[in-house]
């Protein structure tokens, strides 16, 4: 769950998100920055997907959490099957 909306005092308020799930996404953008993955999915993302576009890319720890199992979505022309290019994440 998330919250969105305007938080704030009505001073001073700002258009923000909050909660664990965007905590996770921004620390699986840092994860794919230090990586050579453009895309970095959790497991609850990897549920929502057939599993023959993705690839398993193991486990990592990540600022904050617990480690994390990880997926990368498989190129269009890659699917399905294969193994994507480069894909090394890099442990934080």
């Amino acid at each position: 769950r998330a919250l969105v909306g305007d938080l704030g005092t009505p001073f001073r308020s700002t258009y923000t998100a909050v909660g664990d799930v965007i905590n996770l996404a921004s620390r699986l953008q840092e994860a794919a920055r230090g990586s050579q993955c453009d895309i970095l999915v959790s497991c609850a993302m990897a549920d929502a997907l057939p599993e023959r576009y993705l690839y398993p890319m193991g486990t990592i720890a990540l600022r904050g959490l617990s480690h994390v199992k990880i997926f990368t979505p498989l190129a269009v022309h890659e699917a399905p099957g294969g193994r994507p290019k480069n894909t090394t994440p890099r442990e934080q």
